[in-house]
């Protein structure tokens, strides 16, 4: 049975976490010089549009579906199949309203990574930088395979040690002659 006051919370603190990604583009656009603020800003509305589309198609269901093998979920809420307005097991809110609330966290984190790397790379690199390793490569494990574990309990330490590793990688695939100086 779906409880109002828990789906109106879940609703608000979704809309809430969703302001924290532009947040955080203009606070890391605070710390930078005047040339990169724009694109931290930028990419950071940037990540709300493709976590969103990789979410919804394959993300919330690695994440948050049937187990395979304790390692990932499988593809049964591909595109929100059998994702509606019935409740999420084990609460009283809608699936497609939890679903909503992890995938914001799925974006701030993206925009999180993104801010790690400012003023390490050219503006017009770290765009590139980004599509290319941020979007296909990083995202999918970070996201989805580490989601899964601290879904599934199996990790307890929760959204600080996701983002410390995906940074981790991130900051890793620098060489040092990318930084500006």
């Amino acid at each position: 049975m779906i409880d109002s006051g828990d789906t109106a919370w879940i609703l608000v603190s979704t809309a809430l976490v969703m302001l924290m990604t532009p947040g955080v583009g203009l606070f890391y656009g605070g710390m930078v010089r005047r040339k990169n603020a724009v694109a931290l800003i930028t990419l950071a509305f940037i990540s709300l549009i493709i976590v969103g589309i990789q979410w919804v198609v394959v993300g919330y269901s690695l994440s948050f579906g049937q187990d395979v093998g304790g390692f990932i979920g499988n593809l049964n809420y591909f595109c929100l199949n059998n994702v509606g307005f019935e409740a999420f097991e084990g609460t009283k809110i809608p699936h497609l309203a939890f679903m909503l609330y992890q995938m914001m966290f799925a974006v701030v984190t993206l925009a999180i990574l993104v801010s790690a790397v400012a003023e390490r790379s050219k503006a017009g690199r770290i765009h590139r930088i980004w599509l290319a390793l941020g979007f296909p490569r990083i995202q999918p494990l970070r996201s989805l395979v580490l989601g899964r574990w601290m879904a599934s309990k199996a990790w307890s330490s929760g959204f600080r040690w996701r983002n410390g590793c995906a940074c981790q990688l991130w900051i890793l695939s620098l060489s040092p002659s990318d930084g500006d100086g």
